[in-house]
């Protein structure tokens, strides 16, 4: 017989330069002065690294509601989302210590992140998230994400017991809890 999960709820935050710091960078003008300014052009360089080939892929994802059980973790990248169409995207991160592998996240850590249209975000190598995105509303939200080839082979060609780059959790299978995402602070 299968038991009711209990349900964590998750405050969705702004994502900001400071709330999102455990976890990795925001991308967004900063207050310092540009890395690089030429022909009318200010950037800021992210701290975006991988041992492996980088690969961008275009996302898309519908509306699936405000709950999920599920979160991964990848060694050797610092994965990036960028929001481009649709819905606000909710960015779910957690603290860890990326050497330990059995360093799971207790459910109370667990924070959420509302990702505007253009603001996106890098991931700390080792930064547990949410395995899907979340759109807040239907119908769907596009995003872009900065990723690697040898992590995306590894999730398309090998069963999950022989990954090691990527380690999931299901929190539900795990210790009976879904998380739910709590917007009642938001405009949505």
């Amino acid at each position: 017989m299968d038991q009711t999960p209990s349900v964590q709820k998750l405050t969705v935050e702004a994502l900001t330069e400071e709330a999102f710091e455990p976890f990795g960078e925001v991308l967004a003008v900063k207050r310092r002065e540009p890395d690089l300014a030429i022909a009318g052009l200010q950037g800021w360089i992210a701290d975006f690294q991988t041992d492996a080939a980088a690969q961008l892929l275009f996302f898309t994802t519908g509306y699936g509601g405000l709950r999920f059980g599920t979160m991964e973790r990848h060694f050797h990248i610092t994965q990036t989302v960028i929001p481009v169409v649709g819905a606000q995207l909710v960015a779910v991160a957690a603290p860890t210590d990326p050497e330990d592998v059995d360093a799971i996240p207790n459910a109370d850590e667990v924070r959420a992140f509302v990702a505007e249209e253009g603001a996106g975000y890098v991931m700390k190598a080792g930064t547990w998230h949410a395995v899907g995105r979340f759109p807040l509303r239907p119908p769907r939200a596009d995003f872009i994400m900065v990723t690697d080839d040898a992590t995306s082979t590894e999730l398309i060609d090998k069963p999950q017991p022989e990954w090691g780059r990527t380690q999931w959790v299901d929190y539900k299978e795990r210790f009976g809890t879904v998380f739910e995402f709590d917007t009642s602070g938001l405009s949505v």
